[in-house]
């Protein structure tokens, strides 16, 4: 059964509608309310994770409210979302970045954005070894393209988090059983 925001949504633009109008929601009722009546409903998460995921503004800007008060799986998806999104957009995931130093709660942070792969898996997408690899050096390229001096410690920081993440997929023991990575790794 449909939630009212997203009964809203669907019936203001059928199948279709804008961040602005998750933005007014957001503004009416607040990013916890909204966040709990959308997850759950893939006629709307999916086409807001689209949208950030290609870097739109508008969408970005929702992926930052709704980050605010975000757990768990949700924060899983604008995270991989936001990972995504540096593929097209750096500079301005590397803003969204630096917005929040600390990495406080209900921020996104550098190490949970930079070096994160999954979205391979949720695209269904090849997620072996390479491909893990060419997708990390995509994203590491992505961000080597900023040459903004008020980001590059956010930069060299997002740079440090993809080569941790490419040491990892490294180690790690893509398809095997545990007898067989242990013997690999001799």
């Amino acid at each position: 059964m449909l939630n009212p925001v997203a009964l809203t949504l669907l019936l203001a633009g059928a199948a279709s509608f804008t961040a602005e109008q998750i933005d007014q929601k957001i503004e009416l009722r607040g990013p916890r309310a909204v966040l709990a009546d959308i997850y759950d409903q893939p006629a709307v998460w999916e086409p807001l994770f689209e949208g950030i995921c290609e870097g739109q503004p508008a969408w970005l800007k929702v992926a930052v409210r709704l980050r605010l008060v975000s757990d768990a799986g949700a924060s899983e998806d604008l995270n991989q979302a936001l990972a995504e999104a540096m593929l097209h957009v750096p500079h301005e995931i590397l803003r969204i970045l630096a917005a929040s130093p600390d990495g406080g709660s209900g921020r996104f942070r550098t190490e949970f954005v930079c070096g994160n792969f999954e979205v391979l898996h949720r695209r269904g997408l090849p997620s072996e070894r390479e491909d893990v690899l060419r997708w990390l050096a995509r994203q590491e390229a992505a961000v080597r393209k900023v040459k903004d001096d008020e980001l590059q410690v956010v930069a060299n920081a997002c740079t440090r988090s993809i080569g941790g993440a490419r040491e990892s997929a490294r180690d790690r023991c893509f398809g095997l059983t545990s007898k067989d990575c242990r013997s690999q790794r001799k």
